[in-house]
């Protein structure tokens, strides 16, 4: 089922029948079956009826509303009941230490493994340049994992290896785009700008799903607890960040599908898509995540539901979780 984007400045969303229809000065702009959609996304200056939202909310779709530089601002779902089952098991994993250690070992050690599958993809392409390097070093930061037994010293691993990838991530890249370091918000340069509203839908959309199940996304493993960050998405996202946000970032600056001006400096010297490059974007991203992927031939959002199963599996019933690992 696909996922709803509104962007249009001034456009009205409402129930029509068993539809949802988007209109803009009266005049339908696209209508589609409430059956359809997944998620809707509502993106700048858009409205919404209550009828819409009662009948969104009736069938558990949730409504996101962000701005146009990816920035989620607020969430509004329905109150239905999740498993307290899920919940209790999860309270009793965090608190379990030899469960969360082993487990916050296995989400790092996934990410790393990513990288390094990445990394070597493009190792044959770029003689001159010190990949082979940084694959060394990649693999010598995962043989350290095993002996990690605190939050703060894997974090420090992952964050190692995460300034290792993104040193030649800058030679992925083919077209008219410079890359030198990895900056989160604000944004320093277009790259960064794409790589933070990939992780930020990525980490959102997890975190639904999270929920769907039951987990209490505040309460992360490896990313421990802080106000108002849920810190499960977080974790379930380390071992899709290479496979789903990176290659698609690469996929759409190298193939010019996005361009240099598709990007808006602002004052605070923050790079932002254009409306027409946040419009790419997103028809792109979904196109992208509907990708099969080779190892199993699941979308890229099968593959996220089957990672938060496993996790449940793991938490309730001991299983060993297995992360998702990228193949190409």
């Amino acid at each position: 089922m696909p996922e709803l984007y509104v962007k249009e400045f001034g456009a009205y969303i409402r129930k029509c029948g068993d539809s949802l229809r988007v209109e803009k000065n009266s005049k339908k702009l696209i209508e589609l079956p409430l059956s359809r959609i997944e998620r809707v996304n509502i993106v700048g200056s858009v409205q919404i009826s209550t009828q819409a939202l009662h009948a969104l909310f009736y069938l558990g779709i949730d409504v996101v509303f962000m701005n146009y530089g990816g920035r989620i601002l607020g969430v509004a779902k329905s109150d239905n009941s999740r498993n307290i089952f899920v919940k209790l098991a999860h309270f009793q994993a965090y608190y379990d230490e030899d469960f969360r250690n082993q487990l916050m070992r296995t989400i790092v050690k996934g990410k790393i493994k990513n990288q390094i599958v990445l990394t070597r993809k493009y190792l044959w392409s770029h003689k001159n340049h010190p990949f082979e390097n940084i694959l060394t070093q990649l693999e010598e930061t995962l043989c350290k994992i095993d002996n990690a037994n605190r939050r703060e010293e894997l974090l420090g691993l992952e964050g190692s290896s995460s300034a290792k990838y993104f040193k030649v991530f800058s030679a992925m890249l083919k077209k008219n785009f410079s890359f030198e370091l990895r900056t989160k918000r604000p944004a320093k340069d277009p790259v960064n700008a794409i790589l933070n509203l990939g992780y930020t839908i990525l980490a959102n959309r997890m975190a639904s799903i999270l929920e769907s199940i039951g987990f209490e996304v505040q309460l992360g493993f490896l990313h421990g607890i802080c106000m108002g960050r849920k810190s499960l998405a977080f974790d379930m996202i380390e071992e899709f960040r290479q496979p789903l946000i990176d290659r698609f970032t690469l996929y759409v600056l190298n193939k010019g599908i996005i361009r240099i001006d598709h990007f808006q400096k602002q004052k605070d010297g923050a790079f932002i898509l254009t409306e027409e490059g946040f419009s790419i974007f997103w028809d792109e991203f979904s196109k992208y995540s509907e990708v099969r992927v080779f190892k199993n031939d699941n979308t890229y959002l099968k593959c996220m539901q089957e990672q938060c199963l496993k996790l449940k599996e793991s938490v309730m019933n001991g299983n060993i979780y297995e992360p998702f690992e990228l193949s190409i």
